[in-house]
Parts: structure tokens; C-alpha cells; sequence
């Protein structure tokens, strides 16, 4: 392709310019896998000038991908303590809700947010608050039975349950007509008791690694946290 050719000509370029070039470049395997790459490349010569380029390359994909990770991480713990400290200042529980859970879209970038409360005397869970975007593919009358589905699970078990793939998980259960690939499932609990579940989307499976887990959970707590104050107050 021509634009292969362009880069191409502009790195031999830049080899003949400088006598040297180096940098980062993926490559995709024979598997179909990516890797990222690190090289070195020099111009070897003769008596009579360039007459080729010598270089190298090692592999640094894992080493990469974990110094992303721990960006993501500082980041997203950056956003909490920003989040957490504005969520916890909101005493009126009708602003709190929608403050929390679309501080976990916009801040936190993931796909959609609800918080769901527990009705114990029907055992259902039923939406209190939710991202604009949640109200689209849901029910407005929509419920979830304690103990059925990913929300429901999480409610009885009083455990946070992920779903990576929702395609092959039995336990998940959605009304209207579409349903995350995948989600986190985490109880809202306070003085021990789960009064409620906060639901998180995403539109691709196996969206929700360990550190998305470790945040979000902090987040349910601080809603937890600022629930409870807001009712006493």
C-alpha cells in the first residue's frame, strides 16, 4: 500500500539524515497478536560510505502494558479521591444519586451506571438512578428479582459479582432488548446490610480488569458512606 511506502521512504530518510533511528513500533504476529517492539537501527559503512543499515529490536510488550496499567491505576485512584471527596459533601440523597453514577461514566469512562435499590418486602431491586443512556435499552418499570441475574446475585450474596462475557454467563439476566457484554455487579452496604446494588456497563466483554474491580468497589463505598449521611442528616 502507498502509505506503507510513505513510511517506508521516510524512515530510510531519517536513517541517512541522522545515521541512526530509534523508537517504538507494534507488529502483529503470525497468531494475529500484537507486541510492541523497541529498536535500534545504524548505518553501516565502508571506505566508500553507507552501504546498509544494521539494527536491533527486543520485545517489550509486558513491561509496556504494566507501566499502562499502573497509569490507569494512578488515575483512576486520582478520580476517586476527586470524586469520592465531592460525592461524600452531597447531603440530599435526590442529588447524590445522579452525581455518583455519572461520576462513574464521565469521570471513571465506563459505558453506562445505575444504582439500584432493594424493595424487601417484594424481594426485587429496582432502579433508582441511572446514566441517560441506561434509561434507553431498559424498562421504566424494570425490576430484578434478589437472587436472579448478576444484580440479584450480588444483592443476596452481598458479593460483587463480574461478568467478563456475557454471552457464555448463565448468570446473566436483562430485561428489554439488549444486554451488556460485560458488567460488575457490586452491593451497596451499610451497617451490613445490603440496601442496594450499584451496576456498571460496558459495551465489549472482558471490559473490567482487577483495578477496575478495586476502584469501583471504593466507589460503592463511598456512596455507601454518603447514603448513610444523607439519611441522617
Amino acid at each position: 500500500p502507498e502509505r506503507y511506502k510513505h513510511q517506508f521512504g521516510d524512515y530510510l530518510r531519517r536513517v541517512r539524515e541522522k545515521g541512526t533511528t530509534e523508537g517504538l513500533m507494534t507488529v502483529v504476529t503470525k497468531d494475529g497478536s500484537e507486541r510492541i517492539l523497541e529498536y535500534r537501527n545504524s548505518l553501516v559503512y565502508d571506505s566508500t560510505g553507507p552501504i546498509g543499515v544494521r539494527g536491533s529490536a527486543r520485545d517489550i510488550t509486558e513491561r509496556k502494558r504494566a507501566e499502562e496499567a499502573l497509569e490507569r491505576q494512578a488515575a483512576q485512584l486520582t478520580t476517586l479521591n476527586r470524586v469520592g471527596h465531592r460525592v461524600a459533601s452531597i447531603l440530599d440523597q435526590q442529588k447524590l444519586l445522579p452525581d455518583a453514577v455519572d461520576a462513574v461514566r464521565e469521570d471513571l469512562g465506563y459505558l453506562q451506571a445505575a444504582v439500584l435499590f432493594a424493595d424487601q418486602e417484594a424481594n426485587e431491586l429496582y432502579v433508582a438512578v441511572a446514566t441517560d443512556n441506561f434509561w434507553e435499552v431498559i424498562p421504566d418499570e424494570y425490576r430484578q428479582t434478589v437472587g436472579e441475574g448478576a444484580i440479584g446475585i450480588a444483592a443476596e450474596s452481598g458479593e460483587t459479582v463480574l461478568v467478563s462475557d456475557a454471552a457464555s454467563n448463565s448468570r446473566v439476566y436483562r430485561a428489554g432488548h439488549w444486554f451488556s457484554p460485560s458488567s460488575l455487579s457490586m452491593p451497596i452496604k451499610i451497617g451490613g446490610q445490603v440496601i442496594g446494588v450499584l451496576e456498571v456497563e460496558a459495551d465489549v466483554p472482558n471490559a473490567f480488569d482487577e483495578n477496575d474491580r478495586a476502584a469501583l468497589e471504593i466507589m460503592t463505598d463511598q456512596i455507601a458512606i454518603a447514603i448513610e449521611n444523607a439519611r441522617l442528616y
